[in-house]
């Protein structure tokens, strides 16, 4: 038997059927338009190729106490792996060091984007930077 054509569009039209197979939807947690790294099954990662100076410095976070040298933004890398330059705040300032510049070298890093549910999501990055 053959079912009507409007019957099945119906059936994959439908709202639940959609639902199913979206992306989940940001958290609104702190009014963050992106996902922080534990709310992620597979974190934002810095691509270092090409990348303009200063690049992002792993070994940074995890040590204290911090140099001179040391500086800590946050941004948001987009779902395409790209960082938002409007949402870059310096949280910890090294003297000298100029937002413009920072801002400069972030247009160009390059991220794997963030996946939650098997979907790239934008994420909440905070970075050490070597500032010299």
């Amino acid at each position: 038997m053959r079912f009507p054509t409007f019957v099945l569009i119906l059936v994959l039209g439908s709202p639940a059927a959609a639902r199913s197979q979206a992306c989940p939807p940001t958290p609104a947690i702190a009014r963050s338009p992106a996902w922080f790294e534990y709310q992620v099954e597979q974190p934002a990662h810095f691509l270092p190729a090409g990348a303009a100076l200063p690049v992002p410095d792993v070994s940074l976070n995890q040590r204290a106490p911090y140099t001179a040298d040391f500086a800590l933004v946050q941004f948001i890398v987009d779902t395409s792996g790209v960082p938002i330059a409007k949402s870059l705040k310096i949280l910890i300032r090294p003297e000298g060091l100029v937002a413009d510049s920072v801002a400069a070298a972030l247009i160009h890093w390059r991220y794997q984007p963030a996946k939650a549910q098997g979907c790239r999501v934008p994420q909440l990055v905070q970075s050490a930077l070597r500032w010299r």
